[in-house]
C-alpha cells in the first residue's frame, strides 16, 4: 500500500501541502524526494449545522420581573378575578330569583285551587263578615260537610300569610302560604247577577330579597254552584 493511501486512512483530515514550489498542490508530486520533503499540516472537520425542531428545549439566563412587567401581571391578575367574581354574582342573583319564583308559583297554586273549590261549594256568602274591594280581603262562606253539617270557611291575611279558618269557633287549619313568601295583596269581589253569585280574588305574592326579590300577581273567579 502507498504511503499516501496509508496517510489518507490514518489521518482523513489531513492536507498536504509542498514546500519550496510555486502554487498550492492538489496532492503528493510525482517524485519520491519531493514526496519526502512534503509537510503535512491538520484542517479540523467543518461543524454540523443541524436546525432546531419543534421539540427541542431551549435554556435562557435567568432573570428576573421588572417593575413594569410585575405591575402588568398584578393588574391583569385583578381584572381576571373581577371578571370571575362579576360572573359569580350574577350566578347567585340568577338562582335567588329562579327560587324565589318557583316559591311564589307553588304558594300560589295552593291558594288559588283551595279557594276556589271552596267557593265552588260553598252555599252563599256571608256578607256580614266579609271584606270587599279593599286590602286586605275577607272572604266567609255557608257550606256544609259531606255529612251535611253546616260548616263555615273563611280566608284571610294576618302577618303577610293568607289563612284558612273553619268552624263557627274559629278554629284556624293553618296558612296556605309558606313562610317564605308574603301576601302583599289580597283583594276580593263580589259579582252578583240574578241567576248566580260568584267571587273574584286579586292577590300578589312577593319573596326573595335585594335583586334577587320576586312579585307576582295573580287572578281567579269562581261561581257558587248553588247559586244557579
Amino acid at each position: 500500500m502507498k504511503k499516501s493511501q496509508t496517510l489518507n486512512m490514518t489521518f482523513p483530515n489531513v492536507i498536504p501541502v509542498k514546500t519550496g514550489i510555486q502554487g498550492y498542490p492538489t496532492g503528493f508530486p510525482p517524485s519520491r524526494e519531493r514526496q519526502k520533503t512534503a509537510v503535512f499540516r491538520y484542517s479540523p472537520p467543518a461543524p454540523r449545522i443541524r436546525r432546531a425542531g419543534i421539540f427541542d428545549i431551549r435554556y435562557f439566563p435567568k432573570r428576573g420581573f421588572s417593575l413594569v412587567e410585575t405591575l402588568f401581571y398584578v393588574a391583569l391578575l385583578a381584572l381576571s378575578l373581577l371578571v370571575v367574581m362579576q360572573t359569580l354574582l350574577v350566578l347567585t342573583r340568577s338562582y335567588a330569583a329562579f327560587r324565589a319564583a318557583g316559591r311564589i308559583e307553588r304558594d300560589a297554586a295552593l291558594s288559588l285551587e283551595r279557594m276556589v273549590r271552596e267557593v265552588r261549594g260553598a252555599n252563599n256568602i256571608a256578607d256580614a263578615g266579609s271584606v270587599f274591594g279593599v286590602h286586605p280581603g275577607r272572604l266567609r262562606l255557608n257550606t256544609t260537610t259531606a255529612a251535611g253539617a253546616a260548616r263555615t270557611v273563611e280566608f284571610s291575611v294576618s302577618g303577610g300569610a293568607l289563612l284558612l279558618e273553619e268552624a263557627e269557633d274559629g278554629t284556624a287549619a293553618g296558612a296556605l302560604t309558606s313562610s317564605t313568601t308574603t301576601v302583599s295583596n289580597l283583594v276580593f269581589r263580589k259579582i252578583t247577577t240574578t241567576r248566580s253569585q260568584g267571587v273574584k280574588i286579586e292577590m300578589t305574592l312577593s319573596s326573595g330579597s335585594g335583586a334577587a326579590a320576586r312579585s307576582e300577581r295573580f287572578y281567579a273567579t269562581a261561581v257558587l254552584r248553588n247559586s244557579y
